[in-house]
């Protein structure tokens, strides 16, 4: 069973991660959905391409994303979001 991505970072943007956290533009990003609260590891700054993304699974510590494969090329994406399911409060269309 593959895992769904989510787009962290977008063309133009930096990421990195370091100290157990995911940091966008030299921030650390708050994800309080993640699956296990610290990230293993670590992946030196990089900046994403314009017309590309940067993906990361939920799953950090077990997901196969940008940090193996790279950040993915926009018209590339098949899908589309159209709807927040989770967290519940959040629940609503796009």
């Amino acid at each position: 069973m593959h895992d769904g991505k989510r787009i962290v970072a977008v063309g133009g943007d930096t990421v990195a991660v370091h100290d157990g956290k995911l940091y966008v533009n030299g921030k650390p990003q708050n994800e309080p959905y993640l699956k296990e609260p610290v990230i293993d590891g670590a992946f030196p700054e990089e900046k994403v391409p314009e017309g590309y993304v940067f993906v990361m699974g939920d799953n950090r510590n077990q997901s196969g994303d940008s940090r193996v494969f790279g950040p993915v090329e926009i018209s590339k994406i098949l899908g589309k979001a159209f709807l927040i399911y989770w967290p519940p409060d959040k629940i609503g269309g796009l």
